[in-house]
């Protein structure tokens, strides 16, 4: 049968099915010999003899380097949001150190002062991502308008919430963990 892909009709391709998978290099060996055997003028290549499988994998290759390329870019987008929380809460802590005395001097406990920073990242970052989902749903609704592209599925908003709530919560950490280790004696010092 006549299988044109990609090319003119003068150029087709051949498809053979095959009912066994063992045999089939044998089979497309055969096919070759009997296409030259019965007209010596016929261009066939053995490098073009290739299965179905081999065919798509090949048509999409590009695509799946291309959306591998997109995970790596967003993993890398996350450690960067990892990064950037952690260093603000850094610097949060650092400014804050002598109120972090003041409040452990007048008896708050060390798992109160991390409380009190992963709660202010948990409010933040839910803003955060509140508007991101927003801004997201908008601009689905745009280009679903402009360029015919589908919804987002429903649970890409709550997966990515949870994802990123979590991301900051951890990132948060080893800083809010500092932060509670301020001893009082920091609140009678001066600046």
């Amino acid at each position: 049968m006549m299988f044109p892909v990609e090319m003119p009709y003068s150029r087709g391709r051949y498809l053979i099915r095959v009912r066994d998978a063992s045999q089939r290099q044998a089979v497309i060996q055969g096919a070759l010999h009997a296409l030259k055997t019965d007209g010596p003028l016929r261009l066939v290549s053995p490098k073009d003899a290739t299965t179905l499988e081999a065919a798509r994998a090949k048509y999409y290759r590009n695509d799946r380097a291309m959306a591998w390329m997109l995970v790596g870019v967003c993993l890398l987008l996350l450690i960067v949001t990892a990064v950037g929380i952690v260093g603000l809460t850094s610097f949060w802590v650092a400014q804050r150190r002598r109120q972090i005395g003041i409040r452990r001097a007048i008896g708050a406990t060390r798992g109160d002062i991390l409380r009190y920073f992963q709660t202010e990242n948990f409010l933040i970052a839910t803003f955060g991502i509140a508007l991101g989902m927003a801004l997201a749903y908008g601009l689905n609704l745009l280009l679903m308008l402009h360029y015919e592209l589908g919804h987002l599925p429903a649970w890409y908003f709550p997966v990515g919430a949870v994802t990123l709530w979590v991301i900051s919560q951890i990132a948060v950490l080893g800083p809010a963990l500092r932060a509670s280790n301020v001893p009082p004696v920091v609140a009678t010092r001066s600046v």
